[in-house]
């Protein structure tokens, strides 16, 4: 997790965690690193909802993205043939019969209505413009409250066929919180987990009304093309105080 400016905000990284169904060289799995978080504390202001729209859709597809999720063309890549986005379920790219992945994405065992979810490209570490990213908002946050944020993201190989570049698996991913000039950024690293589901929860204090969330993506080596997943739930916000 890094700060890119100097907060007034109490993060912090609840855990990192591989499903069951994660392939078999992902066996040393690191112990959930979590902090005390009170979903009940009755300190909960009544009159704001956080909200935060889900990654779940009908609606399959390359350039086809959920509702209130758009592409994030600030600094990235607007090539949308070179690096697109789309939504994906567990064993299409896209959702394009022809596009099968080598090994499909697993359930969520407690989301299992969940099988759409974002994908995203990326053949660079640093370069921005060699990636593409997509974004949404969370609103109805209360400034100086704390919430916690979960979501998932996991990178799969498609199978060889025409119009798919070469990939390997994505080594990283982004998760960008950002209100105004001011932005909190927590990476969650892939390199032992593959055609997997990670479990990321991001504690954060609102610094506005409603906050920006951004995801992307980084290979393991420049030049390397790599596809990378986030799945949200419609309840993925949550005031704890």
């Amino acid at each position: 997790m890094k700060l890119t400016k100097q907060l007034p905000v109490a993060l912090g990284l609840a855990c990192a965690l591989m499903l069951s169904s994660c392939s078999k060289e992902d066996i040393a799995t690191p112990q959930p690193q979590a902090e005390s978080i009170n979903m009940h504390s009755n300190e909960k202001v009544e009159s704001l909802s956080p909200s935060i729209l889900p990654t779940q859709t009908e609606y399959l597809g390359e350039a086809i993205l959920p509702n209130g999720w758009q592409r994030n063309n600030t600094g990235f890549s607007t090539n949308p043939e070179a690096y697109p986005v789309g939504v994906s379920n567990r064993y299409r790219l896209w959702g394009d019969p022809a596009k099968l992945f080598v090994q499909g994405m697993p359930l969520i065992p407690w989301a299992s209505n969940l099988d759409a979810f974002i994908t995203v490209t990326t053949s660079s570490i640093l370069s921005k413009t060699n990636k593409s990213s997509v974004k949404t908002k969370i609103t109805g946050l209360w400034p100086g409250k704390k919430y916690a944020l979960t979501v998932y993201v996991g990178s799969s190989l498609p199978k060889a066929a025409p119009g798919i570049p070469y990939a390997t698996f994505a080594k990283s991913c982004l998760l960008t919180l950002g209100y105004q000039n001011t932005s909190l950024e927590t990476v969650v690293d892939l390199t032992s987990y593959k055609a997997c589901w990670v479990q990321k929860v991001i504690a954060f204090t609102a610094l506005g009304p409603q906050m920006d969330l951004a995801f992307s993506a980084s290979p393991a080596q420049a030049g390397q093309y790599a596809y990378a997943h986030l799945l949200v739930s419609s309840g993925a916000v949550k005031q704890v105080n």
